[in-house]
């Protein structure tokens, strides 16, 4: 089976898993992907939401392993982005 690269667009809001339900559903689905092979990455909007993402994750023991900014995106770094929270680009 393929492995594929996919992108879940999201805010620092992701570790607030009980006041956004489409948030928690973003986290079973990154776990779902990364436990079937896949390389789920959270695509969040800039440095400072990367930041608040890695210290909210690494306080409740969620995975942020790999999390990139929308900045640092090139057109072949994804097979799959769902765009969940945010607009890509603004």
């Amino acid at each position: 089976m393929k492995k594929y690269k996919i992108g879940i667009t999201v805010d620092d809001t992701i570790t607030d898993l009980f006041s956004q339900g489409i948030m928690q559903n973003c986290i079973y689905l990154y776990l779902l992907l990364e436990k079937y092979g896949h390389f789920p990455f959270w695509i969040l909007s800039n440095n400072e939401e990367l930041s608040n993402l890695k210290k909210e994750c690494t306080e409740k023991n969620l995975t942020y392993n790999n999390a990139m900014c929308y900045n640092d995106l090139k057109e072949d770094n994804f097979d799959i982005i769902l765009v969940v929270r945010q607009v890509i680009g603004e």
